[in-house]
């Protein structure tokens, strides 16, 4: 069977829209890389004997090493106490700054719960209709509420596509929502590509999961 003008253009976008995150974000590393690489060539080039090793052009890596190395150190004083009052004093000047500190503090918290090892506000990803009966959306269960008639709800988080630290918090009744067999990373994934990557297993669960909720009463 010829593909058609459709599928072909489909194909194009497709492939542009799982691409253009990995894209983005490798030219923003590369750059950053480069920049800290040529930063520290002229300090290296003036270490005796280690000097003249050093090339006059080009990526030397030194930038990797350089920025992994860093992360590391914050990441080892953030733990220790000079380091944790360090970072609670930045946040407490980054929450003065109005535009500044809606942005910070959101992806600061989101990033907290995503990154986290236990990963516990974000275990479940949930199917249900919104924002209109017959349309329907993914979101991530944060947290369960018990309502005052032994009514069970749960606490959403739905991301917007294809930047996902940011969305909507909905309360909505645990028989609304349908849980998917995916992981937190597998969810993510979905949401950032606009559906695009999804495994053939994620796929199936989720027409399993629209056909559950077109089925309720």
């Amino acid at each position: 069977m010829r593909p058609t003008r459709a599928s072909l253009r489909r194909s194009l976008l497709t492939g542009m829209l799982v691409l253009a995150p990995a894209a983005i974000t490798g030219w923003v590393f590369l750059t950053v890389l480069r920049a800290i690489d040529g930063w520290l060539r002229p300090l290296l080039k003036s270490v005796p004997r280690l000097g003249s090793r050093i090339p006059e052009s080009g990526f030397t890596g030194i930038g990797l090493l350089a920025a992994v190395l860093l992360v590391m150190l914050v990441g080892y004083l953030a733990s220790k106490g000079l380091g944790r009052a360090a970072i609670a004093a930045f946040d407490r000047l980054v929450s003065r700054i109005p535009l500044i500190k809606a942005i910070y503090v959101s992806i600061r918290e989101l990033s907290t719960l995503l990154l986290a090892e236990k990963r516990s506000a974000f275990r479940k990803v949930v199917l249900f209709e919104y924002p209109r009966p017959g349309l329907y959306s993914v979101g991530f269960v944060t947290n369960e509420l018990q309502g005052a008639r032994s009514e069970a709800f749960v606490n959403v988080f739905l991301p917007t596509t294809p930047n996902p630290t940011t969305g909507f918090l909905l309360i909505l009744p645990r028989a609304d929502i349908v849980e998917l067999a995916l992981t937190a990373e597998d969810g993510l994934k979905l949401v950032m590509s606009g559906g695009a990557v999804v495994s053939d297993a994620g796929r199936d669960r989720l027409g399993e999961a629209v056909s559950r909720l077109r089925a309720a009463p």
